[in-house]
């Protein structure tokens, strides 16, 4: 994506941020310049409770519990301050991507992992014309297990929707380029 648009303005975005490792590396890995806002999204408290599925609400109340246990807004702070222009979002989503401070045109990359369709389908509605066309676009528990069907499944129509497919890659998540 760095290479596809280097000489184009925009921002790379992650949605579901939790302790930052998937963008660390990639912030690691990857020469940056700074024209270019790296977004992170987070409660950094754990998966909101509200619109969740009834097929949803038992896996998220135990990840809740078992990964998503702590608040790690200040240790993902502290892990990004060498880095100005990542810019770190605290709150619900989608409703943080409503944000006149933020300028999420020309996304030239987005990694979702919320780990909740509804969350997952609504921040997508509103950032899907803003991705820019070739842009690679992670979703992360998209064929990870069964556990996740219900977000396969959103997917899966979101895509049908807009006429693209969703890539299924062995590691259990699902790729697509926005077209």
């Amino acid at each position: 994506a760095l290479r596809l648009f280097n000489n184009n303005q925009g921002c790379f975005a992650e949605l579901g941020t939790h302790k930052g490792l998937m963008s660390k590396m990639i912030l690691l890995n990857n020469d940056f310049n700074e024209k270019i806002n790296f977004y992170l999204f987070d409660t950094f408290t754990g998966i909101p409770l509200e619109n969740i599925r009834d097929d949803e609400i038992r896996h998220v109340k135990n990840m809740n519990k078992d990964v998503y246990n702590e608040d790690v807004y200040e240790f993902v702070k502290s892990k990004f301050s060498d880095f100005p222009f990542v810019k770190i979002v605290k709150g619900h989503l989608p409703e943080t991507l409503i944000n006149e401070n933020i300028s999420l045109e020309n996304i030239q990359f987005l990694h979702i992992d919320l780990n909740n369709a509804h969350a997952e389908i609504e921040s997508i509605k509103i950032l899907y014309d803003k991705i820019l066309k070739g842009a690679p676009v992670i979703l992360d528990d998209y064929c990870y297990s069964e556990t996740y069907r219900p977000q396969k499944d959103a997917w899966d129509k979101f895509a049908n929707e807009k006429g693209f497919q969703i890539l299924s890659l062995p590691t259990g998540q699902g790729l697509f380029l926005k077209i």
